[in-house]
């Protein structure tokens, strides 16, 4: 029986890669990941493509951008001014036909070159099937055959790095990670959905995020409770838990734990109000997740818990005194996934006291750098 890998093909010449893109005139870059922080990673990357590209003697008639569907308002902020294309094809295969064909009616004879940068089945299915001449992933990807060249996979530790590896297609090109900016409108929306969500805008705010999209990622909800009480007897702030679709439960159940629940509230916003949302707070405390990822852009203090995600290869983007990466005790050799044989160990040996202290410290920074401003 055929393996998954069957399709995988080793790295094409370097400067074959480099001749084609150097002709390119209009580029189609591709992040269909629908993980957020896959995506947000893998922004700082595109963005410097986009710039090297346009950079270019002689410049580029179009860099455009495909992503998935919905992840439309976190391109428009992260990247420079493109066309978005959205790509409505599921994860499973063979996926949506009708999406595929749509994908291909706006991508069809349009590019001269696409640039696949997530190598899941979405990626590399849309390379063969774009209508594309060219197409470009890295040789790891166990389906690498689909595209017309790949580039070499270093296998670097973390993931910026990971997709770093694109910017051999522009004069390695590094990745671009400039200081978050709202936008026009912003502040007054923020405001608004505090809010309607029974906050003060005018008071400080620590947000919690109790979720991470799987269960085996979880610091107990319970602990939550317990450094969000701190955060509101020890720093007088308010508490906002954040509750992404399928997490109101969870949001219950801190709520239900917490002791101060009065000075606390569930706040739903939409994906692109996220990153003004954490620019507005103090800090965020929270498992391993997406919106860390999007909270590492902008300037809240953030403390994560990692239990079985590996911090060198996910930990946040930005570093510094103001970021604090709070790990457990190692899995044992047996647990994998969402396959747990030691009873959440990794996330149940962080104690409470350690994450308040982290709390302490990180809100410490980010108040001496507010007042320095």
């Amino acid at each position: 029986m055929l393996g998954k890998g069957f399709l995988k093909q080793p790295a094409s010449d370097p400067d074959r890669v480099r001749d084609v893109c150097a002709n390119a005139r209009r580029v189609l870059l591709c992040m269909t990941d629908q993980h957020i922080g896959n995506f947000a990673v893998a922004t700082t990357v595109i963005k410097a493509l986009q710039r090297g590209f346009g950079a270019r003697p002689g410049g580029v008639d179009a860099v455009d951008v495909i992503v998935a569907g919905g992840f439309e308002p976190l391109a428009e902020r992260l990247l420079d001014p493109a066309a978005i294309i959205t790509h409505d094809m599921p994860k499973s295969f063979p996926g949506d036909a009708a999406g595929l064909i749509r994908t291909r009616r706006q991508t069809r004879g349009r590019y001269d070159l696409l640039i696949v940068m997530s190598g899941g089945i979405r990626g590399s299915t849309l390379a063969r099937f774009a209508g594309v001449q060219t197409t470009i992933g890295l040789d790891r990807y166990r389906r690498s055959g689909l595209y017309t060249l790949r580039i070499r996979d270093d296998n670097p530790t973390h993931a910026l790095g990971r997709y770093a590896q694109f910017g051999a297609c522009v004069d390695g090109a590094e990745p671009i990670i400039e200081p978050f900016t709202l936008l026009d409108g912003d502040t007054q929306k923020i405001d608004k959905a505090l809010e309607t969500a029974g906050v003060d805008p005018a008071q400080p705010l620590t947000v919690f995020h109790p979720g991470a999209g799987k269960a085996h990622r979880l610091w107990p909800v319970e602990r939550f409770a317990q450094v969000a009480d701190h955060a509101i007897e020890q720093h007088g702030h308010t508490v906002g838990v954040l509750t992404a679709p399928g997490e109101e439960s969870t949001t219950s159940a801190l709520l239900g734990a917490m002791q101060r629940a009065d000075r606390a509230r569930r706040i739903s916003l939409p994906l692109g109000q996220l990153m003004p949302l954490f620019d507005h707070a103090r800090a965020l405390v929270c498992n391993e997740s997406g919106p860390m990822h999007l909270a590492a852009m902008t300037r809240c203090a953030i403390v994560a818990l990692y239990g079985p995600t590996d911090p060198a290869r996910w930990s946040p983007i930005r570093t510094g005194p103001e970021v604090a990466v709070l790990t457990g005790e190692a899995c044992p050799p047996g647990c994998r996934g969402g396959r747990c044989i030691a009873e959440s160990a990794c996330l149940t040996s962080i104690p409470v006291e350690r994450v308040t202290d982290a709390l302490d410290r990180t809100l410490s920074v980010v108040m001496t750098s507010a007042r320095d401003r």
